[in-house]
C-alpha cells in the first residue's frame, strides 16, 4: 500500500511539472514577436518621400526613410507605425503581422502655409524676422535676360 502511495505521489509531481512546463510554453508562444518591417514610403503623385521619420507607437525605436523613400524598422507583429514628413500628415498604420509596408502620405496643406522658401533653405513665418516679397511667375518670364547668370 505504501508503494502505490509513492508512486501515486511522484505521478502527481510529475504531471504538475509537465503542466507547469506545457503552460510556460505556450505562453512564449503568446507573447508579441518581433519581425522586420520594411517598405517605400511615398507622396500622393507617388513620388518617394526621403527622409520620412517611421516611428513604433509607444517606443522610441525609430528609423528614417533613405533617399530612394525606403525604410526598415524592427516592431512586435502587433505594433502601430507612425509615418511623418514635413509637409505631410501623420498616418498610423498597424502591422497586423506584415513584413512589407507601403505607404502612402497625403499633403498637409495647413503646415505649407507656414513655411517660407528663403534663399536655399525654408523658415516658419513666425521665426522669420524682416520684410518678404512675393514674386509672381509671370514678372520673371517677361524680364529680358541675355545671359544665363543674368538670370
Amino acid at each position: 500500500m505504501t508503494n502505490q502511495k509513492n508512486t501515486l505521489s511522484g505521478l502527481r509531481g510529475i504531471t504538475s511539472t509537465a503542466m507547469v512546463l506545457l503552460a510556460l510554453s505556450f505562453s512564449i508562444g503568446l507573447s508579441a514577436q518581433n519581425l522586420t518591417i520594411s517598405g517605400t514610403i511615398s507622396g500622393p503623385d507617388g513620388e518617394t518621400i526621403p527622409m520620412a521619420t517611421v516611428l513604433v507607437e509607444g517606443t522610441t525605436n525609430s528609423a528614417v526613410s533613405d533617399m530612394m523613400g525606403m525604410y526598415s524598422i524592427i516592431a512586435p507583429t502587433d505594433a502601430t507605425l507612425s509615418v511623418s514628413s514635413s509637409g505631410f500628415k501623420t498616418q498610423l498604420v498597424p502591422v497586423v503581422g506584415r513584413s512589407l509596408l507601403n505607404v502612402t502620405l497625403s499633403i498637409d496643406n495647413e503646415i505649407l502655409d507656414e513655411v517660407v522658401v528663403v534663399g536655399y533653405g525654408t523658415i516658419r513665418k513666425s521665426h522669420l524676422t524682416g520684410s518678404v516679397s512675393k514674386i509672381e511667375n509671370k514678372i520673371l518670364d517677361q524680364i529680358p535676360v541675355g545671359r544665363v547668370d543674368d538670370a
